[in-house]
């Protein structure tokens, strides 16, 4: 297993409220360090324009991100993006991914957002 990298504030899922967690730790000047991990493979981006130009065909995949990459780095944001997160210890403070690598923390934001759990109606699927 890797060691752990140093404390600051992990931030785990990788959607609107991670961006805006993010904006507003630095915006009310937060200095440490800053680790976005995400298990999606894409920064975070707009989830109701997904289901409108996108998939409709008349916006690009790039439209939809919130902000560009460069944006997390001069923020110093470490970004982690495909790591799924399968373990949170809140006594020594670390979280651990599916891979084996794990962060140790000084605070840790849960920012997974949710799945929508359809109801059981006959005919649904």
């Amino acid at each position: 297993m890797e060691a752990a990298v140093s404390a600051g504030v992990v931030i785990v899922g990788g959607g609107p409220a991670a961006k805006a967690a993010i904006a507003g730790y630095r915006d009310a000047g937060g200095q440490g360090a800053l680790h976005l991990l995400a298990a999606e493979p894409h920064l975070p981006y707009k989830r109701p324009p997904l289901t409108k130009g996108f998939l409709r065909g008349e916006s690009e995949r790039a439209d939809l991100d919130l902000e560009g990459r460069a944006w997390y780095e001069e923020r110093g944001v470490e970004v982690h993006l495909e790591t799924r997160i399968e373990a949170l210890d809140v006594v020594v403070r670390e979280v651990r991914s599916a891979d084996g690598q794990s962060w140790d923390y000084d605070r840790c934001l849960l920012a997974t957002g949710a799945r929508p759990a359809p109801p059981e109606i006959p005919g649904i699927d």
